[in-house]
């Protein structure tokens, strides 16, 4: 851990206190699934030696966070076709072709835990099947009847080969739960629905407004809802536009369209308009004149402040 071995003396280690409180700050369901798939896929084989960084355990959760996003999608897929008795259930060739390479791909994974546990070639062909799999389900209307059953299956059976909790090995099936009992129209959550429903309305006709009259502040507003809804695993997505708080041109009429959300995997990120405000505080800094700054120091200022941390001592160069 920062390059040395870690020590109690040295006292550079981090404690399961510290790692837990600094997962969950940035939005994680299940810190130790992250820290079992930076064990397994991003810590070097297990008869070495292994180095701690808080940038791998980010990475470690990012990983985490696409496998468990690709999981909710397929479950909403298979909640939207589960009674929709319209399309072909046989498998087309292509179907065919594609559920070969994944089971090619699951064999690799079981071959590389026989290979004395290689994780990482574990993990690599694990995102492999989810690469594959992601454009078929955007181009196939078929796909919850024929070939995303299984190729679910087979993700949920690998994360549980290796040990990941329910948080991972079962992610998107209590939201899958929650989709059926929308669409059943069951009363409790058909509540739900409808209130999630009305704020993802009333915040997109507030964002018209603000991109109409080009209101910064009710912009950073929608943003920070956004954000928060996120942060309870409730996705809000804006549908011909850019973000909020940076004014893109959209569509600004009065045509009311359906509210578009989805569920995913909570987020945890800052409120935009703080950090909007903090940087309304800030009061920009005069320009500098070149006249005023001598060649050694040119690097030092201005633009390129903080940019660089060593420089020539005879030149003023940044090395």
């Amino acid at each position: 851990f920062a390059g040395k071995k870690m020590s109690k003396s040295l006292k550079n280690f981090v404690t399961v206190r510290e790692y837990w409180a600094r997962q969950e700050e940035r939005g994680s369901g299940s810190p130790g699934d992250d820290f079992r798939l930076w064990c397994l896929g991003l810590s070097g084989r297990y008869r070495g030696s292994a180095t701690f960084s808080f940038e791998s355990l980010e990475e470690a959760l990012n990983i985490r966070t696409q496998i468990v996003q690709f999981l909710m999608d397929a479950e909403e897929i298979l909640t939207k076709g589960k009674d929709d008795k319209s399309h072909n259930c046989v498998w087309s060739q292509h179907d065919l072709q594609l559920f070969q390479s994944i089971l090619n791909a699951r064999r690799n994974c079981h071959e590389a835990l026989l290979n004395d546990l290689d994780g990482a070639t574990f993990l690599k062909q694990l995102l492999q099947i989810i690469k594959i799999t992601k454009p078929h389900l955007r181009t196939s209307i078929n796909a919850a009847h024929t070939i995303l059953p299984n190729i679910t299956a087979i993700v949920r059976e690998l994360l549980s080969v290796v040990g990941f909790t329910d948080a991972t090995v079962h992610a998107g099936r209590r939201q899958r739960h929650l989709l059926s009992s929308l669409n059943d129209n069951d009363g409790n959550t058909n509540a739900t629905k409808n209130a999630i429903d009305e704020l993802v309305s009333f915040r997109s006709r507030v964002r018209r407004h603000g991109l109409r009259n080009k209101d910064e502040s009710l912009l950073e507003l929608c943003d920070d809802v956004r954000a928060a809804t996120a942060a309870k695993g409730v996705e809000i997505q804006d549908i011909g536009g850019g973000g909020g708080g940076g004014g893109s041109s959209e569509d600004t009429s009065t045509t009311t369209t359906t509210p578009s959300w989805r569920f995913c995997v909570p987020k945890q990120t800052p409120p935009l308009s703080a950090v909007s405000s903090s940087k309304r505080r800030q009061s920009p800094s005069p320009p500098l004149r070149p006249e005023t700054v001598s060649f050694m120091e040119y690097f030092q200022v201005g633009v390129y402040e903080g940019q660089f941390k060593e420089f020539d001592d005879e030149t003023g160069l940044p090395v």
